[in-house]
C-alpha cells in the first residue's frame, strides 16, 4: 500500500460557496442555475475547528471571503480557531489593496493566485515579470508560494530576492488595477454567498 502523505499544517477552506452533494461539480437547477447547499461558510469552518481539535491540521484559513464574509466569521459564537490566512486573487489588474488591508487588520495573511507570463521583462527592468511580481507581493506583506513546474523556472523565481521595487515602480504596478478578475464565476453570482458582489 502506498504512504499517505503527512497531515497538512494548513488546509485552507475551499470557498464562501457551498452546493449540495451531486456527482457534478456545480449542480443545477432545471433552469441551468446553479444550485447551492443549506450548509453555510460557518458550518464548514466548525467542522474545520474540529480538524483542528482533533490535531488533523493545525491551522486554517479561507479562499475568495469578502469583507462582511470574514467579520461574519470573526464574530461567529463560540469561534475556536484563529483566521490565519485569506486566498485570494490578486495580481496588477486586481490589486485588492483594501482587501488586503482588511486582512492585515485582521493579523491574518493573504495567499494571492494569478496566472503570468514568464518569458515577457518589465520595460525598464533586467527581470522577468514573475520575479518582479514576487517581490512587489512581498514588499506588500502578501504570502507568495509560486507555482514552477521546470528547473529554469525555479531558478528564475528564486532570483526575485535580489532586488527591491523603488516606490515609484511600485506606484506604476498598482496603476495598472482595473479591479478585473480572472475567476469571477458570474454564473454563480445569483447565490447568496457569492463574495465579489462587495467592493472587497
Amino acid at each position: 500500500f502506498p504512504q499517505f502523505p503527512a497531515l497538512p499544517e494548513f488546509c485552507v477552506s475551499q470557498d464562501s460557496l457551498s452546493f449540495p452533494q451531486f456527482y457534478d461539480c456545480f449542480p443545477k437547477d432545471n433552469k441551468g442555475n446553479v444550485l447551492s447547499s443549506k450548509v453555510t461558510f460557518l458550518d464548514a469552518w466548525k467542522t474545520t475547528e474540529e480538524l483542528v481539535d482533533e490535531e488533523l491540521m493545525k491551522a486554517t484559513g479561507i479562499s475568495n471571503f469578502n469583507h462582511f464574509q470574514i467579520e461574519r466569521l470573526l464574530t461567529k459564537p463560540r469561534l475556536k480557531c484563529k483566521l490565519v490566512a485569506n486566498q485570494i486573487e490578486c495580481h496588477p489588474c486586481l490589486t485588492q489593496e483594501k482587501q488586503i488591508q482588511c486582512c492585515h487588520s485582521r493579523a491574518s495573511l493573504t495567499f494571492p493566485y494569478w496566472k503570468i507570463p514568464r518569458l515577457r521583462r518589465l520595460l525598464q527592468s533586467k527581470k522577468f515579470i514573475a520575479q518582479v511580481l514576487i517581490q512587489f507581493h512581498i514588499q506588500r506583506n502578501v504570502v507568495i508560494i509560486p507555482k514552477s513546474v521546470t528547473l529554469t523556472c525555479i531558478i528564475e523565481k528564486f532570483q526575485a530576492f535580489d532586488f527591491k521595487l523603488n516606490d515609484e515602480e511600485t506606484v506604476t504596478i498598482l496603476s495598472f488595477n482595473r479591479n478585473w478578475r480572472t475567476c469571477a464565476v458570474d454564473h454563480m453570482s445569483h447565490l447568496e454567498d457569492y463574495p465579489f458582489n462587495a467592493e472587497y
